[in-house]
């Protein structure tokens, strides 16, 4: 029953008890906290190949937005680690794959 699940608003009751029973109070308190996918190793890695060939194909309207010439270099200065670009090749990736999925045209 829902009764059981939630008091107030704090919910996951059975889980809670367990947890302070078998484990003690410090792990129910624990912050929450998330996870990161490593996109920095992976775009250094084994999606290098995908993100420059994704990247640096001709396209319309990417070829107004952005200088296909550049990315090779920013994608070796990101494998070599000086300066990280995951930020800007995330978004360069989104970018790319949402125009190719969308009905955009010039």
């Amino acid at each position: 029953p829902l009764e059981y699940l939630v008091t107030g608003k704090q919910g996951k009751r059975p889980l809670r008890h367990f947890l302070s029973k078998h484990h003690g109070k410090e792990l129910l308190n624990w912050p929450k906290s998330g996870f990161g996918i490593p996109l920095r190793d992976h775009f250094a890695t084994n999606l290098k190949k995908y993100l420059t060939a994704t990247l640096t194909a001709p396209h319309p309207v990417y070829d107004t937005l952005v200088r296909r010439d550049r990315i090779p270099e920013l994608i070796e200065r990101h494998a070599r680690g000086r300066p990280f670009m995951t930020r800007l090749l995330l978004q360069l990736l989104s970018l790319r794959l949402w125009i190719e999925s969308s009905p955009v045209s010039l």
